[in-house]
């Protein structure tokens, strides 16, 4: 009797084949999936060890420069969570700030909706700014401040510009020109009165309510600064003995953190070395 051949497949379930820890599956995507999230939780765990102190000498400085990017986006993050909490409040100050303008003050037409035009294009900037992000946030809300000052202070000085523009008249009743010069009797050249443009002056409620202004515009840039300074990370607790490896990783980690250039590349990352 003839025996014909089989060939038989072993059964999947004795494959050597490891299910994804999460859903049980196991094909290659999933264990992929599963070795991705594996790794993403692990930086998480390295970054919260620096974040606590853990590591020390060598093994914090070189853990700092191989999740580098990982760190500056986590502070990006807090940052951008600060700005979220301290321009709302600055923004509703200057709203009730904006809206007692002029109290007890006689303004003309002129700088009524001059500075409704200034208070309008001041709060649309700020909306701006906030949705723009971190990177210049501080320079352009000094920007922003600096140049609504200037633009008010504009509002109240065109009656000044305009006298100063008048020609002064000569002693003699006839009119000067101011900054020229005139020929004497001797012949000899003589200077007459310089062109003077007077500083422009504020109205006393003007310049008090400005003051309030520079108070609630330091209160929060004071509070941004601070945000900006701080590092999500300890300072740096060197260890005894480290020798020429310390010395080595500190100069690649300032160099990384002055000119933000992107840090070495390492074969194993999360490999401590202490």
């Amino acid at each position: 009797m003839q025996i014909e051949k089989t060939h038989l497949q072993p059964s999947s379930l004795y494959k050597n084949e490891r299910p994804d820890p999460q859903t049980g599956d196991t094909s290659a995507d999933a264990r992929n999936t599963g070795k991705t999230a594996q790794q993403a939780e692990h930086q998480r765990g390295v970054i919260r060890n620096l974040q606590n102190g853990h590591y020390k000498g060598v093994a914090d400085l070189r853990l700092r420069i191989n999740f580098h990017d990982e760190i500056m986006e986590l502070e990006k993050a807090t940052l951008a969570s600060q700005v979220a909490r301290e321009l709302p409040p600055l923004q509703d100050s200057l709203e009730g700030l904006f809206a007692v303008f002029g109290g007890g003050m006689e303004l003309t037409a002129e700088q009524k909706a001059g500075f409704d035009e200034l208070a309008a294009s001041f709060s649309q900037r700020l909306d701006v700014l906030q949705r723009n992000g971190i990177d210049s946030l501080l320079a352009d809300l000094q920007n922003a401040h600096t140049e609504f000052k200037d633009g008010l202070a504009a509002l109240f000085a065109s009656a000044e510009q305009a006298l100063a523009q008048e020609p002064m008249p000569a002693t003699d009743g006839s009119p000067l020109e101011t900054g020229a010069a005139t020929e004497g009797e001797t012949g000899e050249t003589v200077a007459t009165v310089p062109e003077q443009t007077p500083t422009p002056s504020l109205p006393a409620e003007v310049s008090s309510w400005l003051s309030t202004l520079d108070k609630i515009f330091a209160n929060t840039l004071g509070a941004l600064q601070k945000s900006f300074s701080a590092s999500i990370l300890p300072e740096l607790q060197p260890a005894p003995g480290n020798g020429r490896a310390y010395d080595k990783f500190l100069t690649i980690y300032t160099n990384i953190m002055a000119a933000g250039t992107p840090p070495p590349a390492e074969d194993d990352p999360l490999k401590i070395v202490s």
